[in-house]
Order: structure tokens, then sequence, then C-alpha cells
């Protein structure tokens, strides 16, 4: 997993490295921008995940499968230990990576991140959910999915971005069938509910939620009360991505907490 094609480095080894995990449907240009911008003191890497971008699917993939794959790619770069930048999907994957090798991550940002489902019945409604989404994304167009998935409330504003027509065409390079996968395979339906760890989070974890995402923006002020390892911001006028909507807020948010 993780081939030449489907990764990339920014900055030199040695310095710490800073792990960059991009949301559903994204890849790793998604992160090109901030990741540059960190690059002067971070060895910073950039997978595409499975069926995404140039990385394939491998038919036994798993949330687990992945975490190990993730260690893989860091001590293959000759590290025991990294930052990690995960949105929506990607922080999802990285909390599961946290969970099965937990020394592998030093702090933990966390952008639109649903932590777990803990209701037995929810996540399997949200299981369904899931297989249900990917086999109509195998029946639908994709610039029809597309469309239908960014006109979503969670995603309000982000047409208007200047980011969104280089993200759209990104995405028009994607594979439906990897999607459709990934969907399935990592769906929140199926993860371990981490909103205990988050309250006594062993590592500094920064958790980010944009200002006109309803349902994150409410999960953001639900955690601000809890343990001290855990910090949460709201960014304004942004709303699911917010890196995209708001990278410069975005960047001066993730700079601050990496210095502390």
């Amino acid at each position: 997993m993780f081939e030449e094609e489907s990764r990339l480095f920014l900055g030199k080894k040695g310095r710490p490295a800073l792990l960059f995990l991009h949301g559903f449907m994204g890849c790793k240009e998604d992160w090109l921008e901030m990741a540059s911008f960190f690059s002067g003191k971070y060895y910073c890497i950039l997978p595409d995940l499975p069926g995404h971008g140039r990385a394939s699917f491998p038919v036994d993939m798993s949330g687990l499968r992945l975490a190990e794959e993730l260690h893989t790619l860091l001590r293959r770069e000759g590290y025991d230990q990294a930052a990690v930048c995960g949105y929506s999907m990607g922080g999802r994957l990285a909390l599961i990576c946290r969970e099965s090798h937990p020394g592998i991550f030093s702090k933990m940002i966390l952008e639109s991140v649903l932590p777990g489902i803990s209701s037995a019945g929810e996540r399997e409604q949200r299981r369904l959910l899931d297989a249900d989404r990917a086999r109509r994304l195998l029946r639908t167009d994709k610039v029809r999915f597309l469309e239908e998935w960014y006109g979503q409330p969670l995603f309000k504003g982000l047409k208007e971005s200047s980011g969104y027509r280089a993200m759209w065409q990104r995405r028009l390079q994607g594979d439906p069938q990897g999607w459709a996968k990934a969907l399935e395979a990592f769906s929140s339906g199926l993860q371990a509910d981490y909103t205990l760890w988050l309250k006594a989070a062993d590592i500094p974890v920064l958790f980010l939620a944009g200002e006109w995402d309803q349902k994150y923006r409410s999960l953001a002020e639900k955690l601000r009360t809890w343990g001290a390892n855990l910090e949460t911001e709201t960014l304004s006028a942004c709303s699911h991505n917010a890196h995209l909507m708001q990278p410069q807020e975005f960047r001066l948010r993730i700079d601050r907490f990496l210095r502390k």
C-alpha cells in the first residue's frame, strides 16, 4: 500500500513529522498548500487514502488494516511518532490508528471529526446508510453525485470559497468505485466510540469546527468543557471544510497549537 505515486513528502527528514489525512473523496493534493506552509519546520507526509487519488483499495482493507499501513509508512520514513492533522474521515481514521498504536501520535488535530456513535442501534443505522450511499454512488453520474454531496447543509458556503473550483477539478479525477468501497469500509457505523478517550486524552488534541456547520460546532461546544489535553476552536465564516474555506485562519490555529 501507499505506492510511490500515492504519497507526497514535503520538508526535510530529521524534522518532526506531520501527517495529513484527507477526507472522503479527497486526495493528498487537498493538503498541499497547507503542508507547504509547514514544510519549513516539519517533514510533512501526505498519503492518498485507499480508494482515493492514486491509491488502490485492497480487498481486505479496513480501519484497522489502514492503521497498520500508516504505522508502516511512518516507520519506513524513519519515524516512530508524528503529529497528525485529519479532516473528517481522515480524522476518524487517525483515531483508529491511535487506538491500535497508542504512541504513534504526539499531537492530534481533528477537523470536523465525529469521534464515534455511542448507540449500537445508531451505529447499525449509519452503516446501512453508508452502504446505501455507496450503492447510489455507483449508480449515479459522478457530477450529479458531487453536486448533491456538496449541496448538503454542512457544506454551507463552500461553493463560494476561492478554493472550491480547484477542489472540484480534483474530485472529477477521482474514482467512484474506490470512493464507494471506502464509504463502506470506513463507515463511522463500524468504528468504536472515542468520545470518552477525548475526555481523558493522554496527548494534546485540537478539535476544530466551522461556525456554519451546526452539528460539529455543537460538538465542539460540548467538548470544550472536557479534559485538560483537549482544546476546541470554532472558525468563523466557514462550514465543514474549514481548511479550504478559511486556510489562513486554519493555518494560524494549527501553528499556534503545534508550537505549544
